[in-house]
């Protein structure tokens, strides 16, 4: 046997053994393209109610720290307004605390803004009440902030629930 005649029988065989590795190859790349793609499937399906969900709770709470929801339900006629100004603030910041872990389930363009009503909330909450003399009452804080709202013609949480509803939007 010369080295032609076991190239005749080697090289025939090496070639059908690439062919096969080539095509078996091909197969398991779909297999894993298929199994992947249902995976992911499967993920978004099991996560899409606790993102709608995360979606819906950050709604509630900028709708609660809205100053037409939020002022009315922490008003006592008897406060002075300091003490009025210091219990907005807590409401708004204890509110944020319970919903802080909504965060890992929407973008982060959508919880910075949320972030930023709350935040300009407690700032509106703080410029009316500098606007005001020492010994106001909690009345006439919360007119202050109804003026300064109607001046502005727009509340801090209407840019964060038109992001939230629109990104919320794209998921279903």
């Amino acid at each position: 046997m010369t080295l032609t005649d076991v190239l005749m029988y080697i090289l025939p065989a090496f070639i059908v053994m690439m062919a096969m590795f080539i095509i078996l190859k091909q197969f398991l790349d779909r297999d894993v393209t298929v199994r992947m793609t249902e995976a992911k499937r499967q993920q978004h399906k099991d996560t899409l109610p606790l993102r709608l969900q995360a979606y819906e709770r950050l709604c509630v709470f900028l709708e609660r720290i809205s100053p037409p929801s939020l002022l009315p339900r922490v008003l006592n006629q008897a406060m002075s307004a300091n003490r009025f100004r210091c219990e907005l603030v807590s409401t708004i910041n204890s509110e944020f605390e319970h919903n802080v872990s909504q965060q890992i389930y929407v973008t982060g363009d959508a919880w910075k803004s949320v972030r930023n009503a709350k935040e300009e909330t407690i700032h509106l909450i703080h410029t009316a009440y500098d606007q005001l003399h020492p010994d106001a009452t909690a009345i006439q804080l919360s007119a202050k902030i109804y003026e300064q709202i109607s001046k502005t013609g727009t509340m801090p949480s209407e840019t964060a629930l038109a992001i939230l509803r629109a990104e919320a939007a794209k998921l279903i």
